[in-house]
């Protein structure tokens, strides 16, 4: 369908076609969408999440303002798809103070996609609320930061992101050991051996991937933890000592 078809079809009396519309403008990138998008999203409330999408998806910050305006919103799931949508287009310095104050929303699904966006876009000022939530009773809400911490990148994550290794819930152990992968900080070295053990599967996997990923410089903690372990974690150990050989191009293929 044609650009100036799709539209006419966002003018639709049937709702299943405006969506389609809205989505399909989202698709094609086009930055001439956005204006007709956020006039649709002014006055066609049915079509408002379909139409959030699609502006992020086209990363216009034209539509800035306007998504910043729902993070107030009464529905959260407008909040949180809002949010997202502010992650995808990265507009600068207000868009991730906007964030950071939506970031104590108590609805966890705005959480998770505020987190998200925070880490999408990497800005370094979003780490210390990024931290703060990493104690946050609900771990839900632990979780979400610790991923996006991982994704930003800076190295004040590396150490309570070691802690998050022993957490009680193994979704926060898989988030802290997927992060530690991404930061390649050998700190993480001896706790993430002490994770080849962890009875979540998820956990092992990713402790297994971050040694990989740090490379050499875990090779003398690995020898040492051989001698001391356990058949099954030895055998990980060892088949983790046989990757090191490759290990500049595993890392090279995970970036």
């Amino acid at each position: 369908m044609s650009f100036p078809e799709l539209l006419k079809q966002l003018k639709s009396k049937n709702i299943k076609l405006r969506m389609e519309a809205a989505r399909s403008l989202g698709e094609t990138g086009d930055r001439r969408a956005v204006e007709p998008l956020l006039e649709a999203l002014n006055n066609d409330k049915d079509l408002a999440r379909d139409i959030i999408c699609a502006l992020g998806k086209i990363g216009d910050p034209q539509a800035t303002t306007p998504l910043l305006r729902l993070l107030t919103d009464d529905d959260p799931r407008l909040r949180g798809q809002s949010a997202e949508a502010l992650g995808e287009i990265g507009d600068g310095v207000r868009v991730v103070e906007a964030l950071l104050k939506t970031l104590e929303d108590r609805n966890n699904t705005v959480h998770w996609h505020v987190a998200w966006a925070l880490g999408e876009i990497g800005d370094k000022r979003a780490v210390e609320s990024l931290l703060n939530c990493l104690n946050d009773n609900d771990r839900r809400r632990c979780w979400h930061a610790a991923w996006a911490l991982g994704k930003i990148g800076d190295r004040r994550a590396v150490k309570p992101l070691i802690t998050l290794l022993q957490d009680r819930e193994a979704i926060v152990r898989r988030h802290a050991a997927l992060s530690l992968k991404r930061l390649k900080d050998q700190e993480a070295t001896e706790a993430l051996i002490s994770c080849l053990d962890d009875p979540d599967g998820e956990v092992r996997h990713f402790a297994t991937e971050a040694l990989l990923t740090i490379g050499r410089p875990a090779v003398s903690s690995l020898k040492k933890k051989l001698r001391q372990a356990e058949e099954d974690v030895s055998h990980k150990i060892k088949w983790i000592l046989e990757q090191m050989g490759n290990s500049e191009t595993y890392t090279e293929q995970q970036e």
